[in-house]
């Protein structure tokens, strides 16, 4: 990768809102109960990424400006995000809103959108629901030998993605690959296919899940990385979640 080479964080998030976030996890673990827990993932979430920014040294760099792409798009979403990343003194940062299309649709836009705006820029996606993203996997040695035909795709537990890494060029990949994801295939899979179709090289990272349901609440909590999760136990805590 080029040192000089823009880079973004690009994070996609909703905010919380009863009934229209986590609603899966909602169905088990209640409206009340799952609206504090998504509140507190977004806030674990953002106080890692200043943690490892602020003790990380070169990882700001590369990281890149924060752009995040919210739902609903509605002045308190800007407001909800903006607080959040004020009080933790995150700058560089820049709140949008995403288009009501599907979902690789809407990446697709996304890079897009980026590009037009910086020509050929690297950029990390991921989304708000992993309380404790892995930050340490992008460290120096991510970048190192990293071409601009690289995709790099962290997959997930139930066969989607949790991170994205990309140059922001090649948002066409994402042309019609939402008609492309069956029931019985997952979608990092046809993500990983339709790479392959355009010749751009596929690298994988380990893998890691967020949290739609009380599984991967589990799941998360299992991992063993309590420090990183503050908010998200106090309000299991606090909520007499049983896990």
């Amino acid at each position: 990768m080029k040192k000089s080479q823009k880079r973004f964080f690009v994070v996609i998030g909703k905010r919380p809102i009863r009934g229209f976030s986590k609603t899966r996890l909602a169905k088990e673990l209640g409206e009340e109960r799952s609206f504090c827990l998504y509140d507190a993932f977004i806030k674990d979430f953002f106080k890692n990424l200043e943690l490892i920014q602020r003790t990380g040294g070169f990882l700001k760099r590369n990281l890149g400006n924060i752009e995040l792409f919210v739902t609903p798009s509605e002045k308190q979403s800007i407001a909800y995000f903006e607080d959040i990343l004020t009080k933790l003194d995150l700058d560089h940062f820049r709140i949008r809103f995403q288009v009501k299309k599907k979902f690789f649709e809407r990446l697709k836009l996304v890079f897009k959108e980026i590009n037009l705006e910086n020509d050929s820029s690297f950029i990390h996606l991921t989304g708000t629901d992993i309380p404790d993203f892995p930050f340490h996997f992008l460290d120096q040695r991510f970048f190192h030998d990293l071409q601009t035909e690289d995709v790099i795709i962290g997959p997930d537990d139930d066969g989607g993605f949790y991170y994205l890494g990309m140059n922001s060029k090649f948002y066409d990949l994402f042309e019609n690959i939402d008609s492309l994801v069956l029931d019985n295939e997952s979608v990092s899979q046809v993500l990983i296919n339709q790479c392959k179709k355009i010749g751009l090289r596929v690298r994988l990272m380990e893998k890691w899940s967020d949290i739609d349901t009380l599984l991967d609440l589990k799941k998360c909590i299992k991992r063993g990385n309590n420090h990183k999760i503050e908010n998200t136990l106090r309000v299991c805590k606090d909520k007499g979640i049983n896990l």
